[in-house]
């Protein structure tokens, strides 16, 4: 909180911050009450609404890899709550990704950054689940993910130069 005097004081500004919000979108409504340093008798309170963005998932990538796990994978986050690598959860599917496996590398009000090791997964689609501990699985965000037999995702890796038929590099 902070509070600023105009010059010739006839002006004062009063700055804060607005508490946490739910995940769910909408506005909140707050009474805004300000109390002069032993003037109770002057204080003053004004009904305060402010809206904010619900959190979003904005990409995950890749949205696919092999079964045996072990692939680094984005997921950037929009208006999440700020965390730290153990106060987020990662689940794709039913498996929960360890904390030793998680690594938000930024979390800010605005943009949330994490990076995860995939586990190992039987292939298929499944639902890749991010939330606050603190909220439960209750309050996330999913996208689908796609884990791929991993025979078939080698045979879609680049075939390497000797194996390609045809005229040489020159």
């Amino acid at each position: 909180l902070s509070v600023s005097v105009s010059p010739d004081g006839g002006r004062t500004v009063v700055k804060g911050v607005t508490p946490a919000y739910p995940l769910t979108g909408g506005a909140v409504e707050v009474t805004l009450r300000v109390t002069p340093i032993q003037q109770t008798n002057l204080a003053s309170e004004a009904p305060f609404r402010y809206a904010y963005q619900p959190p979003s998932l904005s990409s995950v990538s890749p949205s696919s890899s092999p079964s045996v796990g072990g692939a680094a994978t984005i997921i950037d986050l929009l208006y999440f709550p700020v965390i730290t690598s153990s106060t987020v959860a990662v689940e794709f599917g039913a498996v929960e990704v360890p904390p030793s496996d998680v690594r938000v590398v930024t979390s800010t009000l605005f943009r949330t950054q994490v990076v995860v090791v995939t586990p190992p997964h039987p292939p298929g689609t499944v639902a890749l689940r991010v939330y606050p501990r603190s909220a439960g699985v209750l309050a996330s965000l999913s996208s689908p993910y796609a884990f791929i037999n991993a025979s078939l995702a080698q045979l879609a890796a680049p075939l390497p130069q000797w194996a390609c038929a045809g005229r040489p590099n020159e």
